[in-house]
């Protein structure tokens, strides 16, 4: 099965978001527009794993988040990774939240990665991925409005759990399914 760890956002963002992602689809770009239910902020992508691995990394995550208690985060701005040259991500990042985001997405990758074996070489920058581009056709334009989207907010919300996913590949795109949502810590 092909996991990952991530944080859901509630579904006031999510509306923002796909608000957005209908403006910016009148721009015509060729552009997978990520799902408004499968809208999240990544912890750690374990990739194809056993049933059994799957369960090792849900005992790691319950001892995670054992230690990390609730925290408030943002969600604002619109961009594109790369920054520069032809975009390929279109996201939304953290403003309040994004310390507390970082330490989450460190100390799991950390953990995970010895479970998993797997490790991802990417800066940290926590964000919600809503759009892939695929093609250059219409980009200047498409550019053009991310632009003015620029500082964009979307909304808050508490974070107080994590969740393990299960992600089943699909012609129309991926399905997630939660395996555990593992509460954090309660605030001392």
């Amino acid at each position: 099965m092909r996991i990952f760890v991530g944080i859901d956002v509630n579904s006031g963002i999510k509306e923002k978001v796909a608000e957005v992602q209908e403006q910016l689809k009148l721009v015509e770009a060729d552009v997978r527009w990520v799902a408004k239910e499968n809208l999240h902020l990544t912890l750690h992508f374990c990739g194809e794993v056993s049933d059994k691995k799957a369960q090792d990394i849900i005992q790691v995550c319950r001892g995670i988040a054992s230690e990390v208690p609730p925290f408030t985060l943002e969600i604002k701005y619109v961009g594109t990774f790369p920054p520069y040259g032809d975009p390929r991500i279109i996201w939304t990042g953290v403003e309040k939240g994004r310390d507390e985001a970082i330490t989450l997405i460190e100390v799991t990758k950390r953990h995970l990665t010895l479970v998993t074996g797997v490790t991802e070489k990417k800066d940290i920058s926590p964000h919600l991925t809503f759009g892939r581009i695929r093609t250059n056709r219409n980009i200047g334009v498409l550019t053009t409005q991310l632009h003015k989207l620029a500082n964009l907010g979307f909304g808050e919300q508490v974070v107080d759990k994590i969740l393990v996913m299960e992600s089943k590949l699909k012609p129309t795109g991926p399905v997630y399914s939660v395996l555990e949502e593992i509460k954090l810590a309660e605030k001392k």
